[in-house]
């Protein structure tokens, strides 16, 4: 006598996306229904959905994952008593330089590799493999990505004083403006420099500070910062007062000697480097200055006479 074993079989029956062309960066939304069309309830729990780009209706390895999503809860098998099944809706945001034709694919019960993580849902009955199989489902139709606009900082405007004194404080004062799309919630730092010549050298350049930007900008927005900033001692000759938008900073904490983000990626270890506003190729315009050289001398002490 044949002993048929009875497990579950999840499935997912139906993917939808919200639109058929989307911008890269963008969120698209893509809801999906799972089912246990199996002979009995699920024997876990918990398990994962995950939501992945696909250039064909077959899950593979250079598929490109947008999101995993843990479920909890036994479902009970279609036509039984109980839930057999769930719905999930989510809004996933796509990479930011991705373009082409894609299916979403979205897979349930998606293998765990961590061991302290429950067990995956038993799906096989005996030799028969299918319960494993049958667990993804791809769009019916393919989404066009087109590529999406990103910000693009401005350095509008610097102002600085005709004159310094070593050792002193001057104000200085800047402009960034975005040219491109909103930078949203993203936050950065803009970098103040003394140099001999309009051209920024990290190498060569005299920091004067990094201070916060706390403002997001929106298409054609700008903030105006002005610091009071302490010229170093004992400095004495012309410079440039430079400004960079967007100083770079090192991932391991720290600002970085004042590499912009466009020199910092032709570093050899520029993976040690991160800018805050990702620009795409809009980088170059971070960095301005005052056309007016600031003349920095030494304090001159004056002594007065003394009669004896």
């Amino acid at each position: 006598m044949q002993v048929v074993q009875k497990v579950a079989d999840l499935q997912v029956t139906d993917v939808a996306v919200s639109s058929l062309s989307v911008k890269s960066n963008e969120k698209l939304n893509v809801s999906w229904t799972v089912k246990n069309l199996g002979a009995r309830r699920t024997d876990v729990d918990l398990w994962y959905d995950r939501v992945y780009l696909s250039v064909d209706t077959e899950l593979g390895g250079n598929d490109i994952l947008l999101g995993s999503f843990e479920h909890k809860g036994v479902l009970e098998a279609v036509g039984g008593t109980g839930v057999s099944q769930y719905q999930v809706s989510k809004d996933l945001k796509l990479p930011i330089d991705l373009t082409g034709n894609f299916h979403i694919l979205v897979e349930t019960d998606a293998p765990v590799r961590k061991i302290f993580l429950p067990l995956e849902v038993h799906e096989i009955a005996g030799d028969d493999l299918t319960g494993e199989l049958n667990n993804f489902k791809s769009s019916a139709q393919s989404t066009e990505i087109t590529l999406g606009a990103v910000p693009n900082l401005v350095m509008a405007n610097v102002d600085a004083p005709q004159g310094g004194v070593s050792g002193q404080t001057m104000k200085v004062s800047w402009t960034v403006r975005n040219d491109g799309a909103s930078t949203q919630d993203t936050r950065w730092f803009d970098g103040l420099y003394l140099s001999s010549d309009p051209i920024f050298d990290a190498a060569t350049d005299i920091s004067l500070g990094s201070f916060e930007n706390l403002k997001s900008l929106n298409p054609g927005e700008s903030y105006t910062q002005e610091k009071n900033v302490k010229v170093p001692q004992g400095l004495t000759g012309n410079f440039y007062v430079l400004s960079v938008a967007d100083v770079t900073q090192r991932r391991t904490g720290g600002l970085t000697s004042g590499l912009p983000p466009f020199l910092a990626r032709l570093e050899s270890n520029s993976q040690d480097y991160s800018s805050r506003v990702y620009e795409r190729l809009e980088e170059l315009d971070n960095l301005g200055y005052d056309p007016q050289l600031i003349n920095s001398v030494n304090p001159q002490l004056c002594w007065g006479t003394h009669a004896v």
